[in-house]
């Protein structure tokens, strides 16, 4: 990971597995597993390798926190390889340096092999993105 280990991570948030050297590479990225059968809450300890030169929250750091949530909340439910077809995102609001953010995933159900995902990114108890992703499964059955 380029960045320095994050501080002040709330109880119960463990990192996401590995999804590759990218996101490795962009991390770290956090999950609380919240109850049985529902989606995880994941989360992000914005860092200065996070920024932009304003020091707010890449828009490209905050697209690939918001992919790579929705992308393992998919392969979660289906266990298989995946990738991301289409991605939409609306920024709402800025995101500090060493501000605590959290997304929360909904997923819909598979139609074939193509799923879409929604995302919300909260910081400071604002929504501070959105997104939509259509994913394409590639089942080993």
């Amino acid at each position: 990971m380029s960045c320095a280990a994050p501080r002040r991570i709330p109880e119960g948030f463990e990192p996401v597995p590995t999804r590759g050297p990218f996101y490795d590479a962009n991390g770290p990225v956090w999950r609380k597993q919240v109850a049985a059968g529902a989606q995880p809450i994941y989360g992000l300890m914005p860092e200065l390798c996070h920024t932009n030169s304003l020091g707010f929250v890449h828009g490209g750091m905050i697209a690939t926190f918001l992919d790579g949530a929705m992308a393992q909340s998919v392969y979660d439910r289906f266990q298989c390889r995946l990738v991301t077809l289409g991605l939409r995102i609306s920024y709402r609001h800025v995101v500090p340096i060493g501000r605590w953010t959290e997304a929360t995933i909904t997923l819909e159900d598979a139609v074939g092999d193509r799923i879409i995902a929604s995302a919300d990114m909260r910081c400071r108890g604002s929504v501070c993105a959105t997104a939509q992703a259509e994913f394409q499964l590639f089942p080993t059955h």
